[in-house]
């Protein structure tokens, strides 16, 4: 499994402002730690924002703060939003793309893969990430 650089940032992003709990870096300020095109990074923290993970804030004190505490923000639940839904296979699409959807060990085996996956994200915080 590959999480796409979108997601990859976003992430980058959530660690760097835990590790900043208390300021309020600037859009530019992160772009620059974390070594991103600003243009890139605004759309990402856009979409963290929607998401309910980030707070923000216009104007000459402005800046954006990690919206719940950095260990309760699970890195799966980060995934999960940034990310397309992730299916390991064909199979998983249960629409008839697949010729071996028919075979239940497969589609079972993956489901199972996902799952372990999705499991192990969710074992995780941003705060881990930021130790």
């Amino acid at each position: 499994m590959q999480l796409t650089a979108y997601t990859e940032y976003g992430l980058h992003a959530l660690v760097y402002l835990a590790r900043r709990q208390g300021e309020a870096p600037t859009a530019r300020q992160i772009a620059e730690a974390i070594g991103l095109p600003l243009n890139h990074l605004v759309k990402i923290l856009h979409r963290l924002r929607q998401a309910g993970f980030l707070d923000t804030t216009r104007g000459r004190n402005g800046g954006t703060r990690l919206a719940r505490p950095a260990d309760s923000i699970r890195v799966g639940e980060v995934v999960r939003t940034l990310e397309h839904p992730h299916v390991l296979a064909d199979c998983l699409h249960g629409d008839g793309r697949c010729a071996m959807e028919a075979s239940t060990q497969c589609g079972e085996a993956l489901k199972s893969a996902l799952g372990a996956y999705r499991a192990v994200l969710d074992g995780y915080s941003i705060a881990d990430l930021a130790r």
